[in-house]
């Protein structure tokens, strides 16, 4: 954006809930330092040798459909969220109903 001066990236705010508009009170957060998120090369993925990050959510209720979003955060501030595709999940599914099986992402 032009507010954020070309600051990098230093932190991500993620949240999930089981309420798609994040208005309930069981929506929970984490900020994660940059460098604090895993990538690894992920041979599974349509882009082969592509370095993917990712942050596991553990605790999550078996069952529940979940809905998650993530900001990045700089020394401007947080960014807008964006939101997953597929929109929401349940632990231990698959997102089966994705043309390209590239699974989950922000």
């Amino acid at each position: 954006s032009p507010d954020d001066k070309g600051s990098v990236v230093s932190a991500y705010f993620v949240e999930w809930s089981a309420s798609d508009d994040f208005q309930s009170r069981s929506v929970f957060n984490a900020t994660l330092n940059a460098d604090s998120i895993h990538s690894e090369r992920l041979s599974s993925y349509k882009g082969v040798n592509q370095a993917f990050n990712y942050y596991l959510i553990e605790d999550l209720t078996p069952g529940v459909e979940y809905f998650l979003r993530v900001a990045a955060m700089n020394e401007a501030g947080v960014g807008a969220s964006s939101r997953t595709t597929p929109l929401s999940l349940a632990p231990g599914s698959k997102p089966t109903d994705l043309d390209d099986q590239n699974g989950v992402t922000v």
